[in-house]
């Protein structure tokens, strides 16, 4: 960081990842050091990870850009803002970035030792959404030494992609080199494949007089194998520690059950159950990442959305009177569930490319009766491979 007499300190910055711009900063010369609070006052520039902010006193205009709050005005409203903006391109032209504290995005230029915002509002008249846009003017201006920039700005929208790559056109067709451009706060990516093992148990509820063969039945958990790929959403701030996790997973069980029905003196039924359902799974989670050294250790939480693909549905009644029986077969229940919506919870850890993760899911089960419900509750263990 450089302090306000202009000498340059170097240390550790606390660094938080900031999407909304921040007012101060927490820094220490060396780890064993405690933390000390600088202001815009204290500090006219730092710098982390390869982030750069200025310390700066800027106009700001506040008028709201939600369309059910838009003014009824076209004129500007100002205030003055304390904060450290976001250098994004810096050189012979410098462009700077300022999220304030209700989200509202604000753009400015270097002239001389003032920042000078780039001006634009959005307002309503008679049902209808209109424009103000004088950054465009004060862009051309600014760039004016590359004459042919005009017809892109001409459609540049007010955001800040657009205006990196009008900037990065810009040093082109001048032939000049920045200094210093944005790094990228695009969100990562990271795919691989997920292998392991699931435990499922599968319960029945609802009225026992009508159904008591599913509902007063106990059904064995049933292990197998699981299987699938991920993609990893790396979102760009708060240092990367949130993502949301996206699987495609193959997980399937079989399970039975007995019950047996009274009907008077030697006359009774025994009734056997037979369920295997195999399930394709699109899991969306979403995730939070804490490294430790080496390692990471994560949580995640969001909801499973399983596909039946296969389907065992099996019932087998055999009535006993005296010596003689009767067998007959149906379907256990005829109202399946083609879709299972379910919650799960998760957490591991990951090393290098490999990750290890513990899960709990319970979904709305294979039954989609209106009178009875089924539930089902799923317990993963998941080893991960990280192909990128």
């Amino acid at each position: 960081m450089v302090n306000t007499q202009g000498d340059t300190i170097r240390g550790e910055i606390d660094y938080k990842g900031w999407d909304r711009n921040p007012k101060s900063i927490f820094f220490r010369a060396s780890g064993n050091e405690s933390a000390t609070s600088y202001g815009t006052g204290q500090l006219k520039t730092f710098k982390v990870l390869n982030e750069v902010y200025e310390s700066a006193y800027v106009r700001v205009e506040e008028s709201p850009t939600t369309t059910a709050n838009l003014s009824s005005s076209s004129a500007f409203k100002y205030r003055q803002d304390s904060t450290f903006v976001r250098l994004l391109i810096e050189g012979p032209k410098n462009l700077y970035r300022y999220l304030d504290a209700v989200g509202k995005e604000h753009f400015f230029i270097r002239k001389g030792a003032e920042l000078e915002l780039l001006l634009f509002k959005k307002y309503q008249k008679d049902w209808q959404s209109y424009e103000v846009t004088p950054y465009k003017e004060q862009l051309e201006a600014y760039l004016s030494d590359c004459p042919i920039i005009k017809r892109d700005i001409s459609a540049l929208p007010y955001r800040r992609e657009s205006f990196v790559r009008l900037f990065s056109t810009y040093y082109k067709c001048t032939n000049a080199q920045p200094e210093s451009t944005l790094t990228s706060d695009r969100a990562a990516v990271e795919f691989g494949v997920l292998a392991g093992a699931t435990n499922t148990k599968l319960r029945f509820t609802g009225a026992t007089s009508d159904f008591p063969y599913l509902t007063q039945t106990n059904y064995a958990p049933s292990a197998s194998p699981t299987g699938g790929l991920f993609l990893n959403v790396v979102l760009p701030r708060r240092n990367r520690h949130w993502s949301i996790a996206n699987e495609l997973l193959y997980t399937s069980f079989e399970t039975q059950g007995f019950y047996t029905k009274l009907l008077g003196t030697n006359y009774y039924t025994n009734t056997r159950i037979e369920l295997g359902y195999a399930h394709v799974k699109l899991n969306n989670m979403l995730r939070y990442s804490l490294p430790l050294g080496k390692a990471v250790l994560f949580a995640k939480a969001g909801v499973a959305t399983g596909f039946v693909i296969k389907e065992r549905n099996f019932r087998e009644d055999i009535t006993y009177f005296n010596s003689s029986s009767r067998t007959t077969t149906e379907q256990a229940f005829t109202a399946v569930r083609s879709v299972e919506p379910g919650l799960a919870l998760g957490a591991g850890g990951r090393f290098g490319k490999f990750s290890g993760e513990l899960r709990y899911e319970t979904g709305r089960g294979v039954s989609n009766s209106e009178f009875f419900t089924s539930t089902t509750t799923r317990t993963y263990f998941l080893i991960g491979y990280f192909i990128k």
